[in-house]
């Protein structure tokens, strides 16, 4: 799998009392471990919580409990993944696809950690993978030209220079958001590319002016997010900025 899910278990009905359950969810960020302790109303669904995956999803139980004396069941059923369904409320939500190659920019292995790479692949959108909140910083910006934030909806973190560097070849991360930063304030550019690709733009950097670029000018998977010069002709440097929600 490869994306964002919420993880739910079902309590099946069984009279108790219960122990507390610990659930370990094998997720993209490594092990993460859920307790939970059911209640009287059994025989229902409960969430442990939306994770990010990347690979062969799992969910394991104990029944061993370092407060147990025998006297409390474990009790257990069944585990389900779904999408993690997010409105986003009136916010502008899009996807961003390379327009040449359709790869988009995504976080490497999708860790929801500050400081991870953001890296191009193919792949499916409808688990949050490519799915971003446009955040203007000017109330009168209604065509989202900028300056924006540019969030990840799964994991809340924000497009960002690494370091803060302003040279050309610095690579993308996400970032705890911070408006104040210009690392983490993009612009849209308004000229239209040539080849067939109007619709597209250029996205650059308030503090470098750089735009975002697949490294080395490569449109393949698995290639590094980037900033670097900004031309309009460079198929690397174009992007189609398709709005899924929002005003």
């Amino acid at each position: 799998m490869d994306g964002y899910a919420e993880v739910l278990v079902h309590i099946p009905n069984h009279s108790g009392p219960f122990a507390t359950a610990t659930y370990v969810v094998n997720a993209a960020g490594g092990p993460r471990q859920v307790l939970l302790r059911p209640s009287g109303d059994s025989n229902h669904w409960v969430s442990l919580g939306r994770f990010a995956f990347f690979g062969q999803p799992q969910v394991q139980l104990s029944t061993i409990s370092a407060t147990g004396d025998g006297s409390e069941k474990v009790v257990w059923d069944a585990a389900a993944i779904q999408v993690p369904y997010d409105a986003g409320g009136n916010r502008d939500v899009r996807t961003i696809y390379n327009a040449p190659s359709n790869n988009a920019p995504m976080l490497r292995q999708n860790s929801p950690v500050a400081g991870t790479l953001v890296q191009m692949r193919n792949g499916p959108d409808v688990w949050a993978v490519n799915s971003w909140f446009f955040v203007p910083q000017r109330p009168d910006d209604v065509d989202r030209t900028g300056p924006l934030l540019i969030m990840d909806r799964a994991s809340g973190l924000c497009l960002s220079v690494a370091g803060n560097r302003t040279d050309a070849g610095a690579p993308i991360i996400v970032d705890n958001c911070d408006s104040s930063n210009p690392s983490q304030l993009w612009n849209i550019d308004p000229r239209e590319p040539p080849n067939n690709y109007a619709v597209s733009r250029m996205v650059f950097n308030q503090r470098s002016a750089y735009c975002l670029k697949m490294r080395n000018g490569s449109t393949l998977p698995d290639t590094q997010l980037e900033q670097n010069s900004c031309d309009i002709t460079d198929l690397s440097t174009i992007w189609h900025l398709d709005q899924i929600s929002g005003p």
